[in-house]
Protein backbone atom coordinates (compact mmCIF):
# COMPACT_ATOMS: atom_id res chain seq x y z
CA UNK A 1 0.00 0.00 0.00
CA UNK A 2 1.28 3.43 -0.87
CA UNK A 3 1.67 6.24 1.65
CA UNK A 4 -1.54 8.17 2.29
CA UNK A 5 -1.40 11.70 0.89
CA UNK A 6 -3.86 14.23 2.24
CA UNK A 7 -5.09 17.22 0.26
CA UNK A 8 -3.38 20.30 1.71
CA UNK A 9 -5.30 23.43 2.68
CA UNK A 10 -3.18 25.27 0.12
CA UNK A 11 -4.96 23.30 -2.62
CA UNK A 12 -8.36 24.47 -1.34
CA UNK A 13 -6.98 28.01 -1.07
CA UNK A 14 -5.87 27.85 -4.72
CA UNK A 15 -9.37 26.77 -5.76
CA UNK A 16 -10.85 29.69 -3.78
CA UNK A 17 -8.49 32.18 -5.43
CA UNK A 18 -8.91 30.78 -8.94
CA UNK A 19 -12.71 30.81 -8.76
CA UNK A 20 -13.14 33.81 -6.43
CA UNK A 21 -14.86 31.88 -3.60
CA UNK A 22 -14.92 32.66 0.12
CA UNK A 23 -15.14 29.05 1.29
CA UNK A 24 -14.05 25.76 -0.25
CA UNK A 25 -14.84 22.26 0.98
CA UNK A 26 -13.11 19.37 -0.77
CA UNK A 27 -14.44 15.87 -0.18
CA UNK A 28 -12.32 13.15 -1.76
CA UNK A 29 -12.49 9.35 -1.76
CA UNK A 30 -9.29 7.27 -1.55
CA UNK A 31 -10.04 3.72 -2.69
CA UNK A 32 -6.63 2.30 -1.79
CA UNK A 33 -6.82 3.52 1.82
CA UNK A 34 -10.60 3.07 2.02
CA UNK A 35 -11.25 6.52 3.41
CA UNK A 36 -12.96 9.81 2.72
CA UNK A 37 -10.77 12.89 3.05
CA UNK A 38 -12.02 16.38 3.87
CA UNK A 39 -10.12 19.63 3.36
CA UNK A 40 -11.66 23.01 4.10
CA UNK A 41 -10.58 26.61 3.52
CA UNK A 42 -12.04 29.97 4.36
CA UNK A 43 -10.86 33.41 3.27
CA UNK A 44 -11.45 34.98 6.71
CA UNK A 45 -11.50 33.50 10.21
CA UNK A 46 -15.31 33.46 10.07
CA UNK A 47 -15.21 31.72 6.67
CA UNK A 48 -12.68 29.21 8.03
CA UNK A 49 -14.92 28.37 10.96
CA UNK A 50 -18.02 28.05 8.77
CA UNK A 51 -16.24 25.86 6.20
CA UNK A 52 -14.87 23.62 8.96
CA UNK A 53 -18.33 23.31 10.52
CA UNK A 54 -19.84 22.43 7.14
CA UNK A 55 -17.07 19.89 6.53
CA UNK A 56 -17.87 18.24 9.87
CA UNK A 57 -21.56 18.16 8.93
CA UNK A 58 -20.80 16.43 5.63
CA UNK A 59 -18.49 13.97 7.38
CA UNK A 60 -21.16 13.03 9.94
CA UNK A 61 -23.81 12.79 7.24
CA UNK A 62 -21.68 10.54 5.02
CA UNK A 63 -20.89 8.22 7.90
CA UNK A 64 -24.44 8.07 9.27
CA UNK A 65 -25.61 4.50 9.56
CA UNK A 66 -29.36 4.95 9.24
CA UNK A 67 -32.02 7.33 8.00
CA UNK A 68 -32.82 8.21 11.61
CA UNK A 69 -29.19 9.03 12.39
CA UNK A 70 -28.94 11.15 9.24
CA UNK A 71 -32.13 13.04 10.12
CA UNK A 72 -30.78 13.71 13.63
CA UNK A 73 -27.58 15.11 12.12
CA UNK A 74 -29.57 17.38 9.83
CA UNK A 75 -31.74 18.56 12.73
CA UNK A 76 -28.65 19.31 14.83
CA UNK A 77 -27.19 21.33 11.96
CA UNK A 78 -30.42 23.30 11.64
CA UNK A 79 -30.37 24.08 15.36
CA UNK A 80 -26.75 25.22 15.12
CA UNK A 81 -27.60 27.22 11.98
CA UNK A 82 -24.98 25.65 9.74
Amino acid sequence: MSKYISIPIAAAKNVAKQYDKDQVIIIAWDEEHNMVHFTTYGKTKVDCAQAAKAGEFFKKALYSKSKEEFEAIVQEAKEEDI
